[in-house]
């Protein structure tokens, strides 16, 4: 296999890792570290005592066999666990299938099978049944009610069912030619009891049957009386039109279904409406979907509870998460029984392998030995016997075609040396760049991020359009995949269609941060717009975290200087002198400034400011822990210090600022903490991707540093002397001489600014309140010449809050600027120093009990009594 990429530390820290584990250290093969002459003839000389050793040791086939063993046991192992997981994954999956849902994805089945409920309970409404429905349990109920409604119609269609029986019967013996209607009338009418009373001593039987017309006299009356009580039903029914034999029958009839009170029940029935048909075939259907329903929800509990046993066998989640957390062991000690078995299958071949390595030697040196040819046409058996001693080569992209020994494509004749090829940092590389290495592997893993570093093209415009028409002019689509001037060698591994930072084509996407602490992958998130990034970082070391604790406990910092221009362009002194300040800070803490802390910067000359200042200090010669950004491509250390350069409203931020890719790695490169040092103000005066990486680290913590402090030496000698002020003393300090000040109170500062998190600050409030008391109040800002065409680095609403409040006149603009911090009390005394009076950032800090330790230099004022400075001054500003 080779690891290559374009970032040399990228590389390194491949070679890096192997160093330093305890199995591999030792070893004198297993990797080749290729580069620069010098580093391969450094690692050459770790062939010279691998042939030393291949000497002095025998092969031992019994060894060999039982690291074997391991290696066969723990194969199975893996494999038992990755059957198991393929078919309880399978099992979970269909189960989830089953569900019918629509989805394989367990946690949307719940809400998948609620979407089906409202359309439930919007038909069971227009069925007349009202239901809530709020959880699938409460489908029981609505069964439960739909049943019920079942039931009442089926038993009132077997009771009209029962009714029209009894009315046939009652059609083929009633004695008149009535309807139901008529029927029910009659029963219901008070004639009927009068008529079975008044008839009934009519003969009906006998001798008395056929001499009835003898009696029949005294009927005449009783109807009378009848028709007199109920004219209406008397004339509706006709009964004064009836013999009165059929009287007589009515009045049976009337009064045997009277008896029969169920019967009549069920007559009256068939007076109703008889109920909708399709209304219980409406009923049914509902029953049969609801009753559906109800399985689908038993198959989702099912699906959950299956789920939940699936996770808990694997909470790792897929397999290759498996595989790293939960057989560590297993990995751990297959590979030191890899390393012992190759190892003995070097000395069962070492005569074999040490004409290959010797003959690989010379090709590595340009040179050709004696068996440049024989082995020409043996190469297949030429690079396995290379890969059996070094399994891992790393090389820079540049150098990869070299490594094989046999450089040249012909000398190959499409022969492969490299099984798989990783290329790391693929999105800074340009496509044309990866041609040398695809073209000698077989396999080949393309790992990069577009957001990243971009490649350095070197095609001018000119040239772009010269190639475009010449090959593409016909083709804009295939322009736009293979384009030298946009498209990576990401890119085209990803099968894109074109070179947008947004395509990812074919690529599969890490959707895991593990390098950094969550507040500063969050901050590189924002800059870059990703989307479904989890951070997974681990906890730092003890000491690491002890560390971080005791250099403030913040993981984004901003120190803000103003800024000071070297002899070089694109310089800062001031944050070369703040950053090796900050180095005290961070090696009291306790961090290693060897190992632990990298310092990156944008431009070629600033970086040459800082190793010089600081190179020996923190061994960069060794470790590159000082550079450019582009040169911290795949670089990872606990702390990165951040020095931006730019500073003056001249200064273009359009190299930093254009697009995130360069913001992406500075922060990305941060582990524990990301520092900034570099003039806050400025930042923000730039916009874009600087301003929101200025506003976000200062929204964790912002000291205002200001510029180096002067030297108090001399003014100890004076009697004029009157004290010293250090650090938060000088809070307290303005506080006192703006509350006991009696005539007079001037304050000259470069800077009227909000400091950290405290958007309001004390001083106005106390400047005011001195104001009331009589006292004139004068202050004088501004840093820059007001001739100078720049824009303002002062807090332009915090000034118009200190003209409103302390009055126009009282807050002047110094046109010529100051870099002064002076306060003079009553035309006697005076004040001066280093400390920033209306623009420190340092109230949170002094208010806790930390009081200045995240400082990375100490603030002096020194007050004096001293009427002929403070007379000078005056007649400067022209105080009367």
């Amino acid at each position: 296999m080779l690891v290559t990429s374009t970032a040399i530390k990228a590389v390194e820290n491949i070679i890096d890792d192997l160093r330093s584990d305890p199995a591999t250290r030792d070893l004198d093969w297993l990797w080749f570290h290729s580069g620069s002459n010098e580093q391969v003839q450094h690692e050459l000389t770790r062939l010279e005592q691998l042939f030393s050793r291949w000497r002095q040791e025998s092969y031992d086939e019994q060894h060999q066999r039982d690291f074997l063993a391991v290696l066969l046991r723990h194969r199975d192992e893996l494999n038992s666990c990755y059957r198991a997981y393929l078919n309880e994954k399978a099992t979970a999956i269909q189960s989830v299938v089953d569900c019918d849902l629509n989805t394989t994805n367990a946690e949307e089945l719940p809400a998948r099978f609620m979407a089906k409920i409202p359309p439930v309970a919007a038909h069971a409404q227009r069925l007349g049944i009202d239901v809530s429905l709020h959880h699938p349990d409460d489908l029981d109920n609505l069964t439960s009610l739909l049943e019920q409604r079942l039931q009442e119609l089926r038993g009132i269609k077997a009771q009209r069912l029962q009714a029209s029986r009894i009315y046939q019967t009652l059609q083929a013996t009633w004695p008149q030619r009535h309807d139901l209607a008529q029927i029910l009338r009659w029963m219901d009418s008070p004639l009927r009891p009068a008529l079975e009373l008044h008839y009934r001593d009519y003969p009906r039987k006998g001798i008395k049957r056929h001499l009835a017309r003898l009696f029949e006299g005294k009927y005449p009356a009783r109807l009378q009386q009848m028709s007199l009580a109920a004219p209406e039903d008397f004339q509706h029914f006709s009964l004064s039109s009836l013999p009165h034999r059929q009287l007589a029958a009515l009045a049976d009839a009337g009064e045997m279904l009277s008896h029969q009170p169920d019967n009549l029940a069920l007559l009256e029935l068939l007076m109703q409406d008889e109920p909708d048909g399709q209304q219980e075939e409406n009923l049914v259907k509902l029953c049969a979907d609801i009753t559906t329903l109800r399985k689908q929800w038993q198959q989702v509990t099912r699906t959950q509870q299956v789920m939940a046993q699936y996770q808990q066998h694997y909470p790792e989640g897929n397999w290759c998460d498996i595989l790293r957390k939960r057989f560590i062991r297993q990995h751990r000690e297959m590979f030191e029984a890899a390393i012992g078995y190759l190892w003995q299958e070097q000395l069962k071949r070492k005569i074999e392998l040490e004409e290959v390595l010797t003959h690989w030697r010379a090709l590595m040196s340009n040179r050709r030995s004696a068996g440049y040819y024989r082995w020409l046409d043996k190469l297949d058996e030429f690079f396995r016997a290379l890969s059996l001693v070094y399994p891992v080569m790393a090389t820079t992209l540049v150098s990869a075609w070299k490594v094989a020994g046999y450089r040249k494509l012909d000398e190959l004749r499409g022969h492969k040396p490299w099984h798989l090829a990783l290329c790391d940092e693929a999105g800074m590389i340009s496509l044309e760049s990866l041609v040398p290495l695809l073209s000698r592997s077989e396999k080949a893993m393309i790992v990069g991020d577009p957001l990243q570093i971009e490649p350095i093209r070197n095609l001018s415009e000119n040239l772009q359009t010269q190639l475009r028409d010449r090959h593409f002019a016909d083709n804009n689509t295939l322009y736009e995949r293979v384009s030298p001037a946009s498209v990576t060698g990401w890119h085209r591994a990803a099968g894109t269609l074109s070179g947008r930072v947004d395509d990812t084509g074919n690529g599969i996407i890490l959707d895991e941060h593990r390098r950094c602490q969550k507040p500063i992958a969050d901050l590189f998130i924002r800059l870059a717009g990703y989307h479904g990034v989890s951070v997974e970082t681990s906890s730092p070391s003890d000491r690491i975290a002890s560390a971080f604790e005791k250099s403030g406990g913040h993981h984004l910092m901003f120190y803000s200087v103003e800024g000071q221009k070297g002899d070089m362009v694109n310089t800062n002194l001031d944050e070369v002198d703040a950053i090796e300040l900050l180095l005290n800070k961070l090696e009291e803490a306790g961090y290693d400034l060897t190992t632990d802390v990298g310092i990156v910067t944008p431009y070629s000359n600033q970086k040459s400011l800082l190793i010089k200042r600081l190179a020996q200090r923190m061994n960069h010669w060794q470790k590159n822990c000082i550079g450019t950004v582009h040169q911290f491509q795949g670089v990872g250390f606990e702390v990165i210090i951040y020095s931006p350069v730019i500073f003056h409203p001249l200064d273009n931020p359009n190299f930093q600022n254009d697009a995130p890719n360069m913001l992406n790695v500075v922060v990305s490169r941060a582990k524990q903490q990301f520092i900034v040092v570099g003039n806050h103000h400025r930042l923000r005066q730039a916009g874009g991707y600087l301003k929101v990486l200025a506003d976000t680290v200062a929204e964790d913590f912002l000291l205002e540093q200001g510029s180096q402090h002067p030297n108090f030496a001399s003014l100890s000698q004076t009697p004029r002397l009157q004290r010293y002020y250090r650090d938060c003393e000088h809070i307290a300090a303005f506080s006192a001489l703006a509350s006991q000040c009696e005539q007079e109170l001037v304050i000259i500062t470069p800077w009227i600014r909000r400091g950290g998190k405290q958007y309001q600050r004390p001083e106005l409030a106390q400047l005011v309140a001195t104001q009331r008391r009589g006292v004139s109040v004068k202050v004088y800002y501004g840093y820059y010449h007001q001739r100078l065409d720049r824009e303002e680095d002062n807090d332009e609403t915090l000034i118009a809050e200190y003209r409103e409040q302390l009055g126009k006149d009282n807050v002047i603009r110094l046109t010529e600027g100051t870099h002064e911090k002076v306060l003079m009390i009553d035309g006697r005394y005076i004040v001066l120093g280093s400390w920033n009076w209306l623009s420190h950032g340092y109230h949170d800090s002094c208010e806790r009990s930390e009081q200045f330790s995240n400082a990375i230099r100490h603030e002096i004022s020194a007050e004096l009594d001293d009427m002929s400075l403070v007379k000078e001054l005056r007649e400067r500003l022209r105080l009367e």
